[in-house]
């Protein structure tokens, strides 16, 4: 009876030291702020000024023709939103590489990368920027209808997007309409 009664106690302070912990860690944790740009504004990043220049969402045979691309669309019914992005190198040494591909494009609770596939193939151009020089680039994101519900899928076109480029410390998000 002494041993449950011991062993009982024990993990209850156990569970309160690491319930006091849990919540100290975050109530003195820096709170991310989401900082939000609307299309046509410059934001800087990491040695990086973006511009998101347009956005617009495509069927696949739209992508194709339009970005010349070969991307398939045999598996099931998908769109992209497709961005158009604004990028100059601003940094200390005479080029970087492009830093896009690690975008987000979200909606509300749906999020998804961008397909690194599509993004190669728009962008032809060297992902290599040189200091001062504006460089125009293109990123998609798939839209696939498994993702939505079917009255959201029906209203996807006209939902409001946001692509984000940096989570932490701040939340930087280019408003994509």
């Amino acid at each position: 009876m002494k041993k449950k009664l011991i062993i009982g106690l024990v993990i209850a302070a156990l569970f309160i030291t690491y319930s006091a912990r849990v919540y100290y860690v975050n109530a003195t944790s820096l709170k991310v702020v989401k900082v939000e740009y609307e299309v046509g504004q410059t934001v800087e990043y990491k040695d990086f000024l973006y511009t998101l220049k347009s956005t617009k969402i495509l069927n696949v045979d739209e992508l194709n023709q339009e970005f010349k691309l070969k991307i398939r669309n045999d598996l099931y019914d998908v769109k992209y939103i497709v961005s158009e992005i604004e990028m100059e190198y601003t940094g200390d040494k005479d080029s970087s590489q492009c830093l896009l591909l690690n975008a987000n494009f979200q909606s509300g609770a749906w999020s998804n990368g961008e397909s690194a596939d599509a993004f190669f193939q728009m962008n032809t151009n060297s992902m290599k920027l040189e200091k001062g020089k504006k460089y125009t680039f293109y990123t998609a994101g798939g839209l696939g209808k498994i993702m939505f519900t079917d009255d959201d899928w029906k209203k996807v076109n006209n939902m409001k997007f946001e692509l984000v480029i940096a989570t932490y410390p701040e939340e930087i998000v280019l408003k994509c309409n």
